[in-house]
């Protein structure tokens, strides 16, 4: 299977680290566009099944770079 799509920007990946669903602060998750921790978890536990908040994710930080 070949999978090929442009690119809409570059980044700068700032940070890669690992935190529970239950730990991530409220206004990393806001910045990420949701309203609340419940709309995220809600979100989270529909579309990939997460078993709950101490589930580990990866959190990977980073800034715009450049914009196509």
């Amino acid at each position: 299977m070949s999978y090929r799509a442009e690119s809409l920007a570059h980044v700068w990946v700032i940070a890669v680290r690992r935190e529970r669903l239950g730990n991530i602060p409220e206004g990393d998750i806001r910045n990420q566009g949701y309203s609340s921790v419940k709309a995220y978890r809600e979100a989270f536990e529909r579309d990939i099944q997460l078993l709950g908040p101490g589930c580990r994710m990866w959190v990977v930080e980073f800034e715009l770079a450049r914009q196509f």
